[in-house]
């Protein structure tokens, strides 16, 4: 009679299947976090952006468009300051002057967004 082999998996090829799908399951959670890290940093890089825009929509109405040094928080925490400068006239209409405005946020984690504007005003 001739020796038989069982049909089937061996204890050695279930762990190393196991053991692919382990490595398999952790890179693609470490994909996932790092893919939500960026969608978070993203999102609040958008807010800032967004606000940044409604302080620029201010000046001239609760925001004076006058030289000097505005500051601010953001609905996030962070702080907000604007640097308004008086242009030189170079041949400008006599009733309007032009402004130099920077607005920067200082975010919590260090990271710095800065925007710039020339603005026209009476």
């Amino acid at each position: 009679m001739k020796p038989t082999r069982d049909s089937g998996f061996t204890l050695i090829e279930v762990l190393v299947a196991f053991a692919i799908l382990a490595v398999t399951f952790g890179a693609v959670s470490g994909a996932l976090s790092t893919g939500m890290t960026h969608e978070i940093a993203a999102e609040r890089t958008t807010t800032r952006v967004l606000e940044m825009r409604s302080i620029f929509d201010r000046i001239g109405t609760d925001i004076p468009l006058a030289e000097g040094t505005f500051e601010g928080r953001l609905t996030t925490g962070e702080s907000w300051s604007m640097t308004v400068t008086r242009l030189p006239a170079y041949g400008q209409i006599p009733p309007f002057s032009a402004y130099d405005v920077v607005l920067t946020v200082q975010g919590d984690n260090g990271s710095v967004l800065s925007f710039r504007s020339i603005e026209l005003g009476g």
